[in-house]
């Protein structure tokens, strides 16, 4: 019985990981191999520039493999990167976008700030793809129960009680998991999409 047991923990533990692997495939690695594919085929950066972002790609799979988060979160602050990292899909995907931030990220831990951004940029990404949305707005700041996010777009919407979740929002749903907050997704046809969520400091 307890050799059972234990296989069945080794099992879980096992499942959680590969969930992860492909949560951080999925949400990181395919994006920016995506998204450099693009650049360099509509010539918005040249041989040198997509040969540098391959190799910055190459390094946080390196780094993923021994179970290592990439570095940038100490070369600047979560509100930073984010942003910057809208600007970049935006002149790519041609929406507009307003980016507000009062937080203080030093309260948080490189984890939680790594699945801070990747929730932004599921949902950027989910808004864009799928939901062909012009306009996106991302708003982070404090509360009295800790830090909270609201992303908002224009897109075309969906009806709640038909879409099925995919990995993307399994995976958003997730992370907030993870981090102990809550997450409210709303939306109707034509009216856009938001999501609402709570992260516990």
């Amino acid at each position: 019985m307890l050799q059972q047991n234990a296989r069945l923990i080794q099992f879980e533990v096992q499942e959680k990981e590969r969930k992860q692997i492909a949560s951080e495939l999925h949400d990181n690695i395919l994006n920016r191999l995506s998204m450099a594919l693009s650049l360099f085929r509509d010539d918005f950066i040249d041989t040198e520039k997509f040969k540098t972002n391959l190799k910055s790609i190459a390094n946080d799979i390196k780094a993923y493999s021994i179970g290592v988060y990439p570095n940038w979160t100490e070369k600047s602050t979560i509100q930073e990167y984010i942003e910057k990292q809208i600007h970049e899909l935006s002149e790519l995907n041609r929406f507009e976008y307003e980016f507000s931030s009062d937080i203080n990220s030093g309260e948080m831990d490189s984890t939680a700030q790594l699945h801070l951004f990747r929730l932004v940029q599921e949902f950027i990404k989910n808004a864009v793809t799928h939901g062909k949305a012009t306009h996106i707005k991302v708003s982070i700041y404090e509360n009295i129960d800790g830090i909270r996010v609201s992303l908002r777009d224009n897109g075309i919407g969906f009806d709640n009680k038909l879409i099925l979740p995919g990995l993307g929002l399994e995976s958003a749903k997730n992370r907030v998991q993870i981090l102990g907050g809550t997450l409210l997704i709303s939306s109707m046809p034509r009216n856009g999409v938001s999501w609402e969520f709570n992260l516990p400091c």
